[in-house]
């Protein structure tokens, strides 16, 4: 990771007062403590499982994604942060609405771009000076971050469907920071993140060597996980997701997809069962033959009126005589 620009402002917000802004005037400078600060605030972002999103078309109700393209242009991180705050600000009228110091960072990784917006609490600490005296001292809470926001520049400029990814921290993804302050509208839908996951989960079995019957137990468990969770009417996990593939490495998989950011697999909301037809495998025996699909498999046809089983897209292998 190289730091390219990173300050720090702050937003006050008593109770039933309207938000108030606190602006620094220069940019922080990149040393080995602000170099470390960034590494361990995107360290804690990406132990987490983020929502993904992408802007809303709407650029004039929705500055921020303009002032992030002027950034690019005339590379002004300065400018571009403080007219990032007065947006925050103007967000901001809705009564549940906390304020906090907001960290903005333009870094680079694996010659990608990155703009992170984050928000932080004050927290309290207890620290022994010389005089063997104990101390309380006021500090950035870096583990307890309050709301954030990651921009990958180079997805947004390829078009690719998502390129935004928020995290709920310690407040949750909330519509005034998401929407109003960000400008995303358009969060990933449950089908997308379902096809995500099922893309991940295969990946992540291909590279760990999973046999064929590991494979075919994990997402027996996946479906029946997913099935209870859509009956519930709750959240799918990334770390539960990452329990049932693996019961002896249960974190094996939420580490592996926090490392792969391609991936795109987060926590998400559960919606239909048909979207985890995927997960679903069907086997069918013959005479002299055992055929195991996924359900959803466009390749194998069954057409019962002629009494045929027609495989499609046959790949190209050798066939043992």
């Amino acid at each position: 990771m190289e730091l390219q620009n990173i300050v720090l402002h702050q937003i006050i917000r008593e109770e039933n007062q309207s938000p108030e802004l606190k602006l620094s005037n220069h940019l922080l400078a990149i040393s080995d403590i602000t170099n470390d600060f960034v590494k361990k605030l995107t360290k804690s972002y990406t132990s987490k499982s983020p929502t993904y999103g992408a802007f809303d078309s709407d650029t004039i109700n929705n500055p921020f994604q303009e002032n992030v393209k002027t950034y690019f242009e005339n590379k002004d991180f300065l400018t571009f942060s403080t007219q990032a705050m007065n947006t925050l600000k103007s967000s901001m009228d809705v009564p549940q609405a906390k304020g906090g110091y907001v960290v903005f960072a333009h870094y680079t990784e694996s010659l990608k771009d990155f703009i992170v917006t984050v928000m932080l609490d004050n927290s309290e600490r207890f620290v022994v000076n010389n005089n063997l005296d104990i101390e309380k001292l006021l500090g950035l809470d870096i583990d307890k971050v309050a709301r954030a926001n990651r921009i990958n520049w180079q997805e947004w400029q390829d078009n690719q469907e998502t390129y935004l990814s928020f995290i709920k921290g310690t407040r949750g993804v909330s519509d005034y920071f998401a929407k109003r302050f960000i400008g995303c509208t358009d969060f990933t839908s449950t089908k997308q993140n379902a096809k995500n996951l099922d893309l991940a989960v295969n990946t992540y079995m291909c590279d760990n060597n999973f046999t064929h019957d590991e494979k075919i137990h994990a997402k027996e468990r996946l479906t029946e996980y997913f099935y209870k969770q859509v009956d519930a009417k709750k959240n799918i996990m990334v770390e539960a997701v990452s329990a049932c593939i693996d019961s002896n490495n249960p974190t094996g998989f939420m580490n592996y997809v926090h490392e792969n950011e391609d991936l795109k697999v987060g926590d998400f909301k559960s919606d239909k069962k048909n979207y985890f037809k995927n997960f679903e495998i069907k086997t069918l025996k013959g005479d002299g033959y055992k055929l195991e699909y996924s359900f959803s498999s466009d390749n194998i046809v069954l057409d019962k009126e002629r009494n045929q089983i027609i495989i499609k897209n046959v790949p190209d292998c050798d066939f043992e005589d």
